[in-house]
Formats: structure tokens, sequence, C-alpha cells
């Protein structure tokens, strides 16, 4: 996952923060590798769960996603997002929220279409209210 963060120019964690990110006891990591290559990493993603002030976790936060330049437009962030919402759902949380910059329409046109919308005007905040399945 370090190898494909490193590409990213935007959030480049390197290996310690995409280490520390995946031993944080609240953190979900997903990945989604293509056919026939199982050593060929296409996308990931990293969500962590973010507990209300008491009781059990309340919403995730996704906190890095990201797919190789070779495998985009293919669906491999839609098939890793959806996956994680109908996780999400299933568990009960009551939401999803992001980061976003309205200057990355490819992303932000993907979470419009599951249903994301943006916090409030001028924000980098994407907002997701989950109803149960």
């Amino acid at each position: 996952m370090a190898g494909l963060d490193q590409l990213d120019a935007q959030h480049r964690w390197g290996l310690e923060g995409v280490r520390r990110e995946l031993l944080h006891p609240l953190t979900l990591a997903l990945v989604a590798v293509p056919a026939p290559s199982p050593l060929d990493l296409a996308a990931f993603l990293l969500a962590r769960r973010v507990p209300p002030p008491a009781g059990p976790h309340d919403h995730l936060y996704i906190t890095r996603l990201f797919t190789h330049p070779a495998h985009r437009r293919r669906g491999a962030a839609t098939l890793l997002m959806t996956h994680l919402l109908e996780l999400a759902r299933r568990e009960g949380y009551g939401g999803c929220a992001l980061d976003c910059s309205p200057k990355n329409l490819p992303a932000a046109v993907l979470y419009a279409s599951l249903g994301f919308r943006w916090a409030a005007p001028a924000k980098e905040v994407m907002l997701l209210r989950l109803t149960p399945p």
C-alpha cells in the first residue's frame, strides 16, 4: 500500500504513515486486486470507525482511497466504496464522511454518485447519512 501511496502526489503518507494507520485499532482496510495477478494491488481504501461521545461506533471516516494510475476508470474505487457502504449499513453505522477537494472532480463525481453530499459550501468534507438495510 505504501508503494501505491507514493504515486499520489497530493497525499504522500509514506510507509510509516500507512503502517501507523493500518495498526490503529479502529481502522478498516479494503483492497482491490485485479485478476489474474494476486500480487498486483489496484486500489486500497482505509476507513476509521469514529465513536460517538458514548456508546458504539457512530460513523466511518474514510481516511484514504487511492487507485493505481494503471487501474483508474475500471471500477476499483467504486467497488471498494460500495463494499464499505454495504458493510457500514449492515453494522448499523449512522453515516460516512470523507475529505475531498472540489478540484478533484473524478473523486467528487464518484462520491456524489454514491450519495455523498458536501457538508457545507466551500468545505472539503462530504457526508453520507446511512439508512439501515
